[in-house]
């Protein structure tokens, strides 16, 4: 995977900036350490987004953020965060020290891991900050599309052709995905396939 070019310095957990202030307003609402933001990801159509939780302020003023990106979970700021666009939103506020700790202490367990698109990417790590489970709605939903898109092209290619080679082929982009079919599905295929 690519390494992001930062226009900012950017810094592991192991040695975060200090802050001078943990807190900020956005729409008249005060959220601290730990409340998670959203930028639309480009070229998505806006369908994907990309997440961070807010670390806070420095003595500059700056505003720095955690995210876990092809360069691993780490600090960076609200402008290297921003990307050069000005769409976002703050999708949770954190409201008192207590979670921002626990926040925190749980970025810091998954500070070593590595960048993984569909098993620990920045949804996966904003939500185990927040909850300790590692979870994206936007990998569980794109693979319900892709396993609809697939299984409609199986069940096509195994009534008209039996083409066992492209079936294989599909196969193997449900593996490199983690989809499996399911197993009522895998019996309607096998069927189809037997009666050629």
């Amino acid at each position: 995977m690519t390494k992001i070019i930062r226009k900012d310095k950017s810094y592991k957990l192991n040695e975060l900036p200090e802050l001078a202030n943990n807190s900020f307003v956005v729409n008249n609402i005060i959220g601290f350490t730990g409340s998670i933001l959203s930028r639309p990801i480009e070229n998505t159509l806006n369908i994907y987004k990309h997440f961070a939780i807010v670390y806070g302020f420095d003595r500059r003023n700056i505003l720095w953020v955690i995210e876990n990106n092809t360069n691993g979970v780490e600090c960076i700021t609200f402008n290297d965060f921003l990307n050069g666009q000005h769409n976002y939103k703050v999708e949770r506020y954190i409201n008192n020290s207590f979670q921002s700790n626990l926040i925190l202490q749980r970025a810091k367990e998954k500070a070593n891991e590595i960048y993984n698109p569909t098993i620990f990417n920045c949804e996966h790590f904003v939500n185990f900050c927040h909850t300790g489970n590692s979870q994206s709605k936007q990998v569980d939903v794109t693979k319900v599309v892709v396993n609809a898109a697939i299984s409609y092209y199986e069940l096509k290619v195994s009534y008209t052709n039996k083409n066992e080679e492209l079936l294989e082929s599909l196969n193997k982009t449900r593996k490199s995905l983690d989809i499996e079919r399911s197993p009522e599905f895998q019996k309607t295929l096998d069927e189809n396939i037997s009666k050629k």
